[in-house]
């Protein structure tokens, strides 16, 4: 992020522009590769601190995705209201993904003698544990709408 305002505006292009392009079809492609990587992994013991956060980042983006059509495109504040957040949590649900290949990698070099992969799997593990139950946060928020961003008069300001 570069806090300049350009976030703010890539967050209300994303869900005032794109999200619903195509019928959605971006978003539902992108969900139903993770939930083929979830599937395809999910039966990895070593690989399930990563697929489990994965898959419930996903969850939370559906969920988000599906508020998002259902109110923020009937009222623009909502949309307004909830672009950034939503935008932070359809991008960790991509680095949870990216994590989670990386992981995959990773598992199958662990033994190689290179502390790399090692280490890779250590960071990866960070995200997943310290930086990823933000989803949860991102959700709630997005699901307030914007009553109360809305709620004060202009002459208030």
């Amino acid at each position: 992020m570069i806090y300049e305002g350009a976030n703010g505006i890539q967050a209300l292009d994303l869900v005032g522009r794109k999200l619903m392009k195509d019928g959605g079809r971006a978003w539902q492609t992108f969900f139903a590769e993770v939930d083929e990587f979830v599937a395809d992994n999910k039966d990895n013991e070593e690989m399930k601190p990563f697929i489990d956060g994965l898959a419930l980042a996903k969850e939370r983006t559906q969920e988000a995705t599906q508020w998002m059509a259902a109110n923020a495109m009937q009222n623009f504040n909502h949309a307004g209201a909830s672009s950034m957040d939503y935008l932070s949590l359809f991008s960790l649900t991509c680095l949870a993904y990216a994590w989670a290949q990386s992981a995959k990698a990773a598992l199958e070099k662990k033994d190689a003698g290179d502390d790399f992969y090692k280490n890779k799997l250590i960071t990866g593990r960070y995200f997943v544990e310290r930086i990823l139950p933000e989803t949860g946060m991102h959700l709630d928020k997005i699901k307030t709408g914007s009553d109360t961003m809305m709620a004060m008069p202009a002459e208030a300001f």
